[in-house]
């Protein structure tokens, strides 16, 4: 499970509660708290050194100000809070570490862990998205990997996973991240890292193009609930499903595991240049991802991953904030698994959906 989607989760007053909605859960995705992503208006420093981490010492827990200017939560914090549910940590080497950077914190997470580490190189590179798209390409430019940005950017992943993997010394898991809806981009680096790595991770996500709501006499009305869910669930078996094993065939070509280092609902309201469209919208998702048809979908997602020869999985996310406390504003996109409100944690469907499935994974394994 990944830790969480918005700033407030880092505040230690929720540690206990997070504590324990982890606990079912084998791997703990530290993304989020690492800070690992970096967005346009990002001001915090960049982590190119070991002196560069956030340390204990500062005042690392998030409570206001700019989410750009916030530096993430020391190393060995996340490592204490894996070892406290006997969890694995899987933590990032962020896009422009050192070697030295690289080696010093994994030493540290291999010897501090209670549990087998696992190591992916920054997040998402594929997505232009973020800066580390850019810094990719530069990296494979300079050194005349490619031409073409993304296959720059590709080349430059793949050799950094090389001196990831090479540090770990095989006491940590090592994975390299591709993009779900383009395969191509899995075999590129498949091509070049398959030796070095446990397993390639994906993020089967769904309901990326979903919309919450339809025209009705020319004004925007709320969708049904159940329309929803049947779309959702259609989704899956039609789209998501012959993915997932088409990506268990190619990592089986290449003798590798395949994870999903993310996934689950991605229900974003996107109708910003019409203020009635868009709190339309963005309630209807709202009271969608509170709802039991969510936990149905969520449930369904991760058995069908599963039957189509997933491993691993880590949904997205496990904790997030709805309505701004600051301002009252509804957000527009609704991936946490539990919600907080003020100063309390509230358990949604959806988190007791993937649970369900992760039970009855272990239920179908066999005994060692």
């Amino acid at each position: 499970m990944n830790v969480s989607h918005y700033p407030q989760t880092t505040l230690s007053i929720f540690e206990n509660a997070l504590l324990q909605l982890h606990d079912p859960f084998p791997v703990v995705r530290f993304m989020n708290w690492q800070q690992i992503n970096r967005l346009p208006n990002d001001i915090r420093p960049i982590i190119r050194e070991w002196d560069d981490l956030p340390t204990v010492d500062e005042d690392w827990e998030y409570r206001g100000g700019p989410w750009g200017a916030f530096r993430g939560v020391p190393l060995v914090e996340m490592v204490r809070f894996a070892n406290r549910i006997n969890a694995r940590p899987w933590l990032h080497i962020p896009i422009e570490a050192s070697d030295d950077l690289i080696e010093r914190m994994i030493a540290f997470v291999i010897e501090g862990s209670n549990q087998k580490p696992i190591f992916e190189f920054a997040n998402e590179i594929w997505n232009g998205t973020f800066k580390q798209f850019q810094y990719a390409v530069d990296g494979g430019k300079r050194q005349k990997l490619a031409d073409n940005d993304f296959q720059a950017a590709l080349r430059w992943q793949g050799k950094r996973t090389r001196v990831i993997a090479k540090a770990a010394h095989e006491s940590a898991d090592i994975v390299v991240a591709s993009q779900f809806f383009n395969q191509w981009v899995a075999e590129q680096l498949l091509e070049q890292v398959d030796d070095v790595v446990t397993a390639l991770a994906v993020a089967p996500y769904l309901g990326r193009n979903q919309r919450g709501l339809q025209m009705h006499k020319g004004r925007p009305a709320a969708r049904d609930m159940l329309a929803i869910h049947n779309e959702l669930i259609a989704e899956i078996y039609e789209d998501v499903a012959p993915r997932i094993a088409d990506y268990h065939k190619l990592c089986a070509r290449h003798d590798v595991k395949l994870f999903a280092y993310e996934g689950g609902l991605h229900q974003i309201a996107r109708n910003e240049g019409n203020a009635e469209a868009f709190a339309t919208e963005k309630e209807t998702l709202l009271n969608f991802n509170r709802s039991p048809f969510a936990g149905m979908v969520t449930e369904k997602l991760w058995q069908i991953w599963q039957e189509n020869g997933g491993g691993l999985f880590c949904p997205y996310s496990l904790a997030t904030v709805y309505e701004n406390p600051y301002t009252n504003q509804i957000q527009n996109q609704f991936f946490g698994h539990a919600e907080i409100l003020g100063r309390q944690l509230r358990v949604l469907p959806k988190y007791r959906g993937a649970v369900r499935a992760l039970n009855s994974e272990k239920l179908a394994a066999p005994t060692p």
